[in-house]
C-alpha cells in the first residue's frame, strides 16, 4: 500500500524513499533508469531524491496499480512536465478509462468461457426458505 509522503526538508537517501513509498531499491532505479525520475547526488556519490521525484513515484505506483505500462506513464509524466498538472489528470483519466474498458471485455470472455464451460462466476444468492 502507498504510503502518505511528508515533503522532505532536503533531498532523502534511497533507503528514505523506499520507507516512503513502500517501493523496493530496485524499483526505484529501475523508474529512474527508464528516465521516470532524476536523483542527484551527495557529496559522497550516493544518490538523493527530492519531493518532485517521490510524487512522480507515487504517482507512478498508482498508475501501475491501474494497469498502466510504463510507455504510458512515461508519456502522461512528459505531458505534466510539458502541460502541467491539469493535462496530467485529464490524460490519466482517459488512459484509466480505456483500461476499464480493457477490463470489462476480459472479465465478459471470461464469463462467456466458464459458460461455456457450464459454470456461473456469478456470486450464488442464498435462497429464502419459507417456514
Amino acid at each position: 500500500m502507498l504510503r502518505s509522503l511528508k515533503a522532505p526538508d532536503r533531498p532523502v537517501a534511497i533507503g528514505e524513499v523506499r520507507r516512503r513509498t513502500g517501493m523496493t531499491n530496485r524499483a526505484i532505479r529501475f523508474y529512474e533508469d527508464k528516465g521516470l525520475i532524476r536523483s542527484g547526488r551527495d557529496g559522497r556519490g550516493q544518490r538523493r531524491y527530492d519531493q518532485a521525484a517521490l510524487e512522480r513515484l507515487t504517482y507512478i505506483a498508482h498508475a501501475r496499480q491501474a494497469g498502466l505500462q510504463i510507455a504510458d506513464i512515461r508519456q502522461l509524466l512528459s505531458i505534466a512536465d510539458r502541460d502541467g498538472e491539469a493535462q496530467l489528470a485529464v490524460r490519466t483519466q482517459e488512459l484509466y478509462r480505456a483500461r476499464l474498458a480493457e477490463l470489462e471485455a476480459q472479465l465478459e470472455a471470461v464469463e462467456a468461457s466458464a459458460r461455456a464451460l457450464g459454470f456461473s462466476l456469478q456470486p450464488q444468492r442464498p435462497q429464502l426458505v419459507a417456514l
